[in-house]
């Protein structure tokens, strides 16, 4: 998962600003932690969640619902000046079937993220 356009929101405004967009896109992320979902902060703007022994059809459905939870974040309300559009992100998933290649689930999630970028960004797609 990747935060659409970040590194606009740090140019446009400053990385303070960009602190808080990576707190409350955490925030969101954290609530849906649970025993069988994990998120990792993974660098810059990237963030990774790990979902165990979950339904794969059940993994797009929760990372569909987090999208539209960042989507609804209203950062404008936390600043004095400025206006920050909506903050959107772009999601690659992919299954992983025990004992594969980590290497390739981790391209093929990557690739999918690209994707959805090249598709115009704050969507899933699902590698393959």
């Amino acid at each position: 998962m990747d935060i659409d356009y970040f590194k606009v929101i740090n140019d446009s405004f400053n990385h303070l600003v960009g602190d808080l967009v990576l707190l409350e896109v955490s925030k969101v992320l954290l609530s849906f932690e649970e025993n069988k979902i994990n998120c990792y902060r993974i660098g810059g703007e990237e963030f990774s969640l790990v979902f165990e022994e979950i339904n794969f059809v059940e993994v797009e459905n929760k990372l569909e619902i987090i999208r539209l939870a960042v989507q609804k974040i209203n950062i404008d309300e936390m600043l004095l000046d400025g206006e920050v559009r909506g903050i959107t992100v772009s999601i690659g998933v992919s299954h992983i079937e025990a004992f594969s290649n980590i290497e390739n689930y981790i391209s093929s999630a990557d690739d999918a993220l690209y994707k959805a970028k090249e598709n115009g960004r704050n969507q899933l797609v699902v590698g393959k």
